[in-house]
């Protein structure tokens, strides 16, 4: 027995100091760590998995880009960023802005997002829509509340078909016509006179549902082109970027006829990001994007249409090419441009849309088709530079203030020929900021 003394005691000690855990965590401490490798490597696999395969879907808030000035003031006055975003754009200046709402199609939902059986509602352009689809597919957009009591049809209502019902009383809304055609409680099955809900003109094509908008009431007066490619399939969707942006929905239109700005904001390297501050740092010298533009708007009867055209190069050192591009940019109305790239590894385009969710506020989308075979690392690289390029004209535009009379130069000639282009969208009874700003709409 006396050989088991030492362990005896031994455990004793352990026991009298509190040890036995620590000699516990030792036992197991292999355990742990492979418990903890594991987790990472799986970590890590996910996250390769999603850069590899999984198409890109990048999302940014108003406060997220080109506020980073204000994080120091943020800082002293104890809020948060996004809280202090909001302050700071209630002081800004936005200038004497055009109408607020132009005419034309507005993307206001992807057919992704509504599955056969669908009922949503959403707002946009001071407007409140409930958009359903059938079990067959075919898409409906009504006004959102019920002519009864003003419940939302799309918050709690049904599909009955090609009809939509009202969650509040259960009266029925023909979604080809917003016509009401059941009142069930009614004995007398008599349909109240003025019961219709407005229908909007609406068509589904490139990913998305759109709906007209037009000041007047008048009916479409042009379309949006398709895209063949994918129509017949040729190409498929490959991602989505989305900004929600703090401006006038025409400054960000304007771009396509500002050709200046491209060298100044779009010249220096992807690598030295988005803030303008930092972009022309000495350590990414050795890249620099050069840019060929022009711009041309459309005559009737296409006169809804302009045309700008861009051929990019990357340079190293200012003298070697390394990548090239061409962009074919045909913008549709106000609020839809059709971005056909020829790029390094074949074609494709990038579908932009400016939808306003309030008078200055535009939810900007930009889904991306391509063929199938081109792989998902390389067009995720593709729409994040584009990102990063699109959210330098954004730390612009969150912070300017319109000018209705710039003093322009010669070489700024294209800007003043694409303001008179973009008149043709406002009417006598387009929303004004001020109006807007005085109804329950906004």
């Amino acid at each position: 027995m006396q050989f088991l003394l030492p362990v005896m005691q031994s455990k004793i000690i352990l026991h009298d100091f509190g040890l036995e855990a620590i000699q516990w965590v030792s036992n197991e401490l292999p355990t742990i760590v492979a418990l903890i490798s594991t987790v990472v490597v799986l970590v890590i696999t996910y996250a390769l998995y999603n850069i590899v395969f999984t198409p890109i879907n990048r999302v940014k808030d108003i406060s997220e880009v080109g506020f980073w000035h204000l994080k120091d003031e943020a800082k002293i006055r104890g809020r948060k960023l996004k809280e202090q975003v909001k302050y700071s754009r209630k002081l800004q200046s936005v200038g004497t802005v055009p109408p607020v709402f132009p005419n034309g199609w507005y993307c206001i939902l992807e057919s992704r997002e509504l599955l056969p059986g669908d009922v949503k509602t959403v707002a946009y352009v001071g407007e409140t829509f409930v958009v359903f689809r059938s079990q067959e597919g075919e898409v409906y957009v009504l006004d959102a509340y019920c002519t009864h009591l003003g419940a939302n049809l799309g918050v709690g209502g049904t599909l009955k078909g090609s009809c939509i019902e009202c969650p509040f009383h259960g009266w029925v809304f023909d979604g080809k016509t917003g016509e009401c055609v059941a009142v069930p409680y009614s004995e007398s099955n008599k349909i109240p006179a003025h019961s219709k809900i407005r229908k909007w003109d609406s068509l589904e094509q490139t990913g998305w549902i759109m709906v007209w908008y037009h000041a007047e009431g008048e009916t479409p007066q042009w379309y949006p082109p398709n895209v063949a490619e994918i129509v017949n399939g040729e190409w498929v969707y490959k991602g989505r970027t989305e900004h929600i942006v703090g401006c006038h929905i025409q400054e960000i239109s304007e771009n396509g006829g500002d050709m200046s700005h491209l060298q100044q904001i779009h010249s220096p390297a992807l690598m030295a990001g988005v803030d303008l501050k930092n972009i022309r740092s000495k350590f990414w010298g050795f890249g620099e994007h050069t840019w060929n533009a022009t711009w041309k708007e459309g005559e009737a009867p296409t006169a809804h249409l302009a045309e700008t055209t861009l051929n990019h190069q990357l340079k190293l050192f200012s003298k070697i090419p390394l990548l090239t591009a061409q962009v074919k940019a045909t913008q549709c109305g106000p609020a839809l441009v059709y971005l056909r790239m020829n790029f390094s590894f074949g074609t494709g385009v990038f579908i932009q849309t400016a939808t306003p969710v309030g008078p200055l506020e535009i939810r900007m989308v930009h889904l991306f088709f391509t063929r199938r075979h081109i792989p998902t690392l390389y067009t995720n690289l593709l729409m994040l530079g584009e990102s990063v390029m699109f959210e330098r004209d954004v730390m612009i535009w969150n912070s300017k203030k319109y000018i209705s009379n710039p003093i322009l130069v010669k070489e700024d000639r294209l800007l003043a020929r694409h303001r008179r282009w973009f008149a043709q969208f406002y009417t006598e009874n387009s929303p004004r900021l001020l109006g807007v700003k005085e109804t329950l709409k906004w």
